[in-house]
């Protein structure tokens, strides 16, 4: 069963979303909500996927409203 997603606006129509993560830390991503589409900032774990899509319906989106992902940054943890 998917968690419910822990959102947190940051500004009018930005959204963090906390992602728990294992042995690590937590993770956020962020999702920004336009009038017609959502922009989707970093993507957390491999398997994060059903908890971005919670957050996504949480809006009343779905994932095709999702327009761009950007990803900030890559690294491989041990």
């Amino acid at each position: 069963m998917t968690p419910q997603p822990d959102l947190v606006e940051v500004v009018p129509g930005l959204y963090r979303l906390r992602i728990p993560g294992g042995e690590a830390h937590m993770l956020n991503c962020y999702l920004w909500l336009g009038l017609e589409s959502v922009e989707l900032f970093d993507t957390g774990w491999a398997d994060s996927a059903p908890l971005i899509e919670a957050a996504l319906h949480a809006f009343g989106r779905k994932r095709a409203d999702v327009a761009h992902v950007v990803v900030s940054h890559f690294h491989e943890d041990p």
